[in-house]
């Protein structure tokens, strides 16, 4: 019993701690209008991101009901790949910036960081495919977690927010 609250103390605190650094997170995105949708208080931002998901999932279903598991594995892994590349951009562009103290030409400063970027992200999906154990896919959901909901969370304003939860709820009753 006591081993049950353990883990569930630790849930919440990782929990806590994603929700804790998205919001570190959102205003650089924020600044920088890394938003997935122009408009955060439009309605139809939920529309679109709902058949996003839709159309992701058939994807997935049908290369796994095709026997193209490979394939769907690459889809995912792709996915998650283009995800922590955009999510370490901006901290590493920024980082990058004031560890050189600003001197750098704001264009070169661009591409090492979209390097390094893609690069991290690449290093972090191999050890994903080629090492799963419970701390690297732990760690890098931990990351994709804390980038996706900082996006996400400038993306969408309050009505939109509210009636994609709802259209999630009704989609996880319907899929589970």
């Amino acid at each position: 019993m006591r081993r049950e609250y353990a883990s569930i103390a630790a849930m919440a605190i990782i929990l806590a701690a994603s929700q804790l650094g998205a919001i570190a997170l959102a205003p650089l995105f924020t600044v920088n209008q890394y938003q997935a949708f122009p408009n955060p208080g439009d309605v139809t931002n939920t529309v679109i991101y709902i058949v996003m998901i839709l159309v992701f999932t058939g994807i997935i279903l049908a290369l796994v009901r095709y026997q193209r598991q490979k394939l769907a594995k690459y889809v995912i892994m792709g996915s998650v790949f283009v995800t922590l590349a955009f999510i370490v951009l901006l901290p590493l562009y920024f980082g990058l910036y004031y560890a050189t103290g600003g001197t750098l030409d704001v264009n070169l400063l661009g591409y090492v960081s979209t390097v390094l970027a893609f690069g991290l992200a690449g290093g972090l999906v191999y050890l994903l495919v080629k090492f799963p154990e419970w701390y690297v896919v732990d760690t890098i959901g931990f990351l994709v977690a804390v980038g996706v909901t900082a996006i996400l969370g400038i993306s969408f304003g309050i009505l939109p927010a509210v009636l994609l939860l709802g259209a999630l709820a009704v989609y996880d009753a319907w899929a589970v």
